[in-house]
């Protein structure tokens, strides 16, 4: 549970850069299929 919870964590990192970086959220739910 705890290695999924930190998995999950670091994806919305990376959505969240994505999203600072101009991607729009459906592109980053797209790509990477987490908000």
């Amino acid at each position: 549970i705890i290695a999924r919870a930190l998995e999950k964590a670091r994806g919305e990192k990376l959505v969240a850069k994505a999203i600072r970086g101009g991607m729009s959220a459906v592109e980053a739910f797209e790509k990477f299929g987490i908000m």
